[in-house]
């Protein structure tokens, strides 16, 4: 299987923060914000394909080539299938 978004170059950080509530492209699958703290360092995602939900911590939008918005992280904890 090949990733959609090989290839795609980040052309810049937004200073927006991810909105509760939105999905957003994340490595060729798309990731629903659940929540996110006060501090904006740490949101609560899904997977809504297969139910796969983690912790992304510094997580940041990205203007890509092409224009899409990409919601990525610096890494994850507490990954697990939705219940």
């Amino acid at each position: 299987m090949t990733n959609p978004d090989a290839g795609h170059k980040i052309i810049r950080k937004l200073p927006d923060r991810p909105l509760i509530g939105e999905r957003y492209s994340n490595a060729g699958s798309v990731y629903e914000v659940l929540s996110l703290n006060t501090e904006g360092d740490k949101a609560k995602v899904r997977r809504p394909k297969d139910g796969w939900c983690c912790i992304a911590h510094g997580p940041a939008l990205y203007e890509m080539q092409g224009g899409s918005i990409e919601l990525q992280w610096n890494y994850s904890t507490d990954g697990h299938w939705d219940e």
